[in-house]
């Protein structure tokens, strides 16, 4: 029986606070042994992405920026790229919009110093920098640093209806993307080159309201914990015991176990 796992990174892969993946290798080992495809779909940048790709020893399709864009690997240990929508620096001039819906004021993480970011986000200068490499999407903050409530977002989703735009919220900004686009696209997408010759089945785990739609488009979906040991209720997936990679490596686990060959 042929499988597939997809995983978002920050939260899930790796560590919310720390970012080490050390928890999630016996997942990754687990997997290669089975013979399990590893997609890591995630909001961060290509370049960002291709690091922890090479950190992982993986070497295959992933998603990045919210499944915007998606990486093909052209067989010479590079990838190519397929992105959707209009690109970040449109996107950066449709900001006013969320604003006057809002009635608040954002910050795009373009407009935000390597400085803030590593001071916000934990990371350090180097994946500061990575993380404003954007080509199809855009993270932003308000003044408060606080995200957009799930209501927020059902809100705002209503009323850029006809932009080609929607709003979706990470672990730690809100993002503005093109519709028709993210991460359940991306997992479909994917979905088509591993399964020419037969069904596949397939298990995915993420943290964040972002990943809900890749969890909604797979056979096997995991609510992976936070540190704190909190989770996102009422979804109707698993839930991992674990936080974080442990969660992760938990979920792999027990997929494997789901569907034996």
């Amino acid at each position: 029986m042929k499988k597939m796992m997809f995983a978002d990174v920050d939260g899930t892969f790796m560590d919310f606070n720390t970012y080490s993946m050390e928890l999630s290798m016996e997942g990754v080992d687990l997997l290669r042994r089975n013979n399990i495809p590893l997609v890591l779909v995630s909001s961060k940048t290509y370049a960002e992405m291709t690091a922890i790709m090479d950190q992982a020893g993986l070497y295959n399709h992933f998603a990045f920026e919210n499944g915007c864009g998606i990486a093909f690997p052209d067989g010479n240990g590079g990838y190519t790229t397929e992105i959707s929508g209009p690109g970040t620096q449109v996107l950066k001039k449709k900001l006013i919009l969320i604003e006057e819906i809002t009635e608040k004021k954002f910050t795009s993480i373009l407009d935000l110093a390597d400085e803030e970011i590593s001071a916000y986000s934990g990371l350090d200068m180097r994946r500061a920098a990575l993380s404003k490499k954007r080509i199809a999407t855009l993270p932003f903050i308000s003044g408060d640093c606080e995200l957009f409530s799930d209501s927020d977002i059902d809100e705002l989703n209503i009323r850029l209806a006809g932009t080609g735009l929607e709003v979706t919220r990470g672990g730690r900004f809100n993002h503005l993307l093109p519709s028709r686009a993210g991460k359940s696209y991306a997992v479909r997408r994917i979905y088509t080159f591993y399964s020419t010759e037969g069904g596949v089945k397939t298990g995915a785990c993420g943290d964040s309201y972002n990943d809900l739609d890749m969890l909604d488009n797979v056979d096997v979906g995991y609510i992976v914990r936070r540190p704190d040991g909190s989770y996102m209720t009422g979804t109707g997936f698993l839930v991992t015991t674990g936080a974080g990679p442990a969660g992760f490596t938990e979920a792999v686990k027990d997929f494997i176990k789901l569907f034996p060959d």
